[in-house]
């Protein structure tokens, strides 16, 4: 009977001392991490200074450390979880004082001059707000202006239109778009239906013609892309070839009228060419200038049998 007696008080100062130890556990505990603090899933305590404290306090709850308090712009003060130096407790939250969302009664409540008194939709009592042509931005805790294309700007949301952001401190296109208008659009393809030619993409050569993405002057639609007539320089043509005076491809002469330093038409055979185009243009040019005196010459044999029969009338006349 003494066995079982001794047995009893074994069991309950080992139950004593495990209880003690289970409380010291989730408060005083060294740790390394947050879950060695835990013992249940929303245990709030947490691993600070390599010990085990009480986290998740709210506004006005008894605090030792700023980390105990878990809402925006908080620190522990005087012991008790607060807000933040020049913030106020409003609405469920801490707001900049006298500033944004903070209550008012006149417009000189409110220090910023972005700012200004009115009543709020959803509290139906007046607070500081932005002025109609401004908004928010809870990132910079600013009063910010919504801003077009290629206007200076610090956020995303500044920047008005379709598929227009803020990159490099400048309202932007997105990648793969082009500006028109106030928006950023994806360039259209060719027999696509436009306004301007600046809806199509020049990349590919197209202008708008006829309310329709088509192939720039010189161009002609092969095998889904628009392909140059003529050239404009020697690496328009293919190897073989240079581009001559009239912007045709032209088989290269033979090696005795080409450098073989550049593998170009030598002196000689431009020479040529353009004698050659300069008869041509002067051909032509005569050619008007004989017309225009044959012309001149009818005329003037018109003008003299005129006079001509005039005459001859009056002198009947006369008679």
């Amino acid at each position: 009977m003494a066995v079982n007696f001794g047995l009893i008080l074994l069991l309950v100062s080992w139950t004593t001392v495990s209880s003690e130890s289970t409380q010291y556990t989730t408060q005083q505990q060294e740790c390394q991490f947050n879950y060695e603090c835990r013992v249940e899933p929303d245990d709030p305590h947490i691993c600070f200074m390599s010990r085990c404290v009480e986290g998740n306090k709210k506004y006005g709850d008894v605090c030792q450390f700023d980390i105990q308090c878990n809402f925006n712009v908080s620190l522990c003060i005087h012991g008790m979880c607060d807000c933040k130096e020049g913030h106020v407790w409003f609405g469920g939250e801490c707001v900049v004082e006298n500033g944004y969302g903070y209550p008012c009664q006149t417009k000189n409540d409110c220090t910023n001059d972005k700012l200004e008194c009115r009543v709020n939709g959803a509290s139906n009592e007046k607070t500081c707000s932005c002025q109609p042509d401004l908004f928010y931005d809870d990132s910079t805790k600013d009063c910010l202006q919504q801003k077009s294309f290629g206007e200076e700007c610090l956020v995303p949301k500044q920047c008005i239109g379709s598929r227009v952001s803020c990159r490099d401190g400048r309202c932007s296109c997105e990648s793969g778009t082009i500006p028109v208008g106030k928006d950023c659009l994806s360039p259209k393809k060719h027999s696509e239906r436009c306004s301007q030619s600046i809806e199509c993409d020049y990349n590919e050569h197209l202008s708008c013609r006829n309310g329709m993405c088509q192939c720039m002057t010189r161009f002609e639609f092969l095998d889904g892309h628009c392909e140059r007539l003529g050239c404009l320089f020697d690496s328009d043509c293919k190897a073989d070839q240079y581009c001559d005076l009239k912007g045709r491809c032209k088989e290269l002469p033979n090696d005795s009228t080409t450098d073989s330093k550049t593998d170009q038409p030598d002196k000689k055979y431009i020479i040529q060419e353009i004698r050659s185009l300069i008869i041509k243009r002067c051909l032509g040019v005569v050619a008007v200038i004989l017309c225009v005196c044959v012309l001149m010459v009818c005329l003037l044999k018109n003008i003299k049998i005129l006079k001509r029969e005039k005459r001859q009338s009056d002198k009947l006349r006369n008679v």
